[in-house]
Parts: C-alpha cells; sequence; structure tokens
C-alpha cells in the first residue's frame, strides 16, 4: 500500500464489555450461564493468555502514542486452561464454580480446530511500550465493577 510504518497487534482470547457489543466473549457468556444455575462445560486441554478488553486498548493506544511499528503481541500474562478461566471467573463474581464440567477438546465439534495452546510473549510491549497488563483477577474484578455499575444504573 505504499505505507512505511505499519503495526500488527496480536491478541488471544479477549474479554470484557462495552456498548452496543456485537457480540458476548466467554467471561461475559460464563457469568451468564452461572447466574442462572446453568451447567456449562469448558474444555481443560486448551491453554491461552486471557487479554482484558481495556488493557488491549492501552496497549494500542500507547503504539500510536510512540509511534511504533511492527508486530507486538498484547494480551494478558497468565498462561491457563480455559476451564481454569473460568474456575477463576466463578471465583471473582462469587458464582458456583461447581456448575462448571471439565471437557477435552473433542467433545466439541468446531467449525475451525483450535490450537491447544495459543499464549503469547508479552515482553517486547512490555519493554518497548511499557505495557503491563492487569492480572486476570484484577481485570475481572474490574470488569465486575463495569457490570454491577451498569446493572445499578439501569
Amino acid at each position: 500500500a505504499g505505507l512505511d510504518r505499519w503495526s500488527i497487534v496480536r491478541t488471544v482470547l479477549v474479554f470484557g464489555t462495552g456498548d452496543d457489543l456485537g457480540r458476548s466473549n466467554i467471561a461475559l457468556w460464563i457469568v451468564d450461564q452461572l447466574s442462572k444455575a446453568n451447567r456449562i462445560s469448558v474444555v481443560t486441554d486448551q491453554f491461552r493468555t486471557p487479554t482484558y478488553v481495556d488493557d488491549l486498548a492501552r496497549g494500542v493506544e500507547r503504539i500510536v502514542r510512540f509511534n511504533k511499528s511492527g508486530i507486538y503481541h498484547i494480551s494478558g500474562r497468565e498462561l491457563m486452561s480455559v476451564h481454569e478461566f473460568a474456575e477463576i471467573v466463578a471465583e471473582v463474581f462469587e458464582l458456583d464454580p461447581g456448575l462448571i464440567d471439565a471437557v477435552d477438546a473433542s467433545t466439541f465439534s468446531q467449525t475451525a480446530p483450535r490450537p491447544p495452546k495459543t499464549g503469547f510473549i508479552i515482553l517486547k510491549a512490555e519493554t518497548e511500550l511499557g505495557f503491563k497488563p492487569r492480572s486476570l483477577r484484577e481485570a475481572l474484578t474490574d470488569l465486575r465493577t463495569k457490570i454491577e455499575s451498569r446493572v445499578s444504573s439501569d
């Protein structure tokens, strides 16, 4: 395209909330289902570095502000199974983790196969951008606060 300055941001398992979401995400789905006392099945053999959408936005903002180019991995630091992620969501939102069934990926028929491990080393973003994602529990606590404040203002 004739552009000499470009950036690519790679991320994984983004969760959070915002105005007029086009679709949900895994954290909101977990909260929704467990708050209705519905059982859910979550895989134990797929590992991710969950990314809070607010941290992702801060990482992108830093790329723009510092006029950086190149490829940046912007995600959380903590690599965990999707099942472990679901259990932490339940814990932070004070929902019943006993409703989460541990399954393996063969349980689901997916349009496209999912890799067993999708996580990033974010050292470049940390070093060049000063990117510091929140811990998963901090991010989920912030998400809970946002959800509760929206409910109370409705």
